[in-house]
């Protein structure tokens, strides 16, 4: 795979958890928690594989 291809990859994969973590992973939403709840998502996707590794498995 080319260097291109894997940070293609690694951002598809981000934007999937991203999706995850907003809409599957049960949280559920009130009039002000998701604007901390987006930007924090989005830090646990860039992060991936800290994410599924351990993260996903503790809480």
């Amino acid at each position: 795979m080319t260097k291109r291809q894997l940070i293609t990859a690694y951002l598809a994969v981000a934007a999937l958890t991203w999706v995850y973590l907003l809409f599957f992973d049960g949280f559920v939403y009130s009039h002000g928690n998701w604007m901390t709840q987006v930007p924090s998502s989005f830090g646990a996707a860039i992060l991936w594989p800290i994410y599924w590794g351990v993260l996903h498995w503790l809480y």
